[in-house]
């Protein structure tokens, strides 16, 4: 793509799929002898979401980067009512969208 045009790509999340930095991560238990990684789950989800959002916005999986500067724009919006937010506690949310659209090209 030539230098100077802008691609954009929303990623709408749930309320599930929202990965917090302030301890509320989710749920991690052991069952038995096995241990659930549901924020690990959450993750490979949304890094998987990414990859195939960056594939259908046709940025070639070519084994080297398509542009030669990436800027990235992270916009958090809270549901009307919401009286505190932190949108830095989203950071473990963000990482892995980034690294989805990393691995298809971008």
């Amino acid at each position: 793509m030539p230098s100077g045009d802008i691609t954009s790509i929303d990623f709408t999340l749930t309320k599930s799929q929202i990965i917090k930095d302030n301890g509320s991560r989710g749920i991690s238990f052991r069952s038995g002898q096995r241990y659930h990684d549901a924020e690990g789950e959450r993750k490979r989800a949304l890094k998987q979401l990414a990859y195939y959002a960056g594939l259908n916005r046709g940025c070639p999986r070519a084994g080297f980067p398509v542009f030669e500067r990436v800027r990235v724009l992270c916009v958090v919006c809270y549901p009307k009512g919401v009286g505190r937010a932190d949108p830095g506690n989203l950071s473990h949310t963000v990482k892995p969208l980034i690294d989805g659209l990393t691995e298809a090209g971008f």
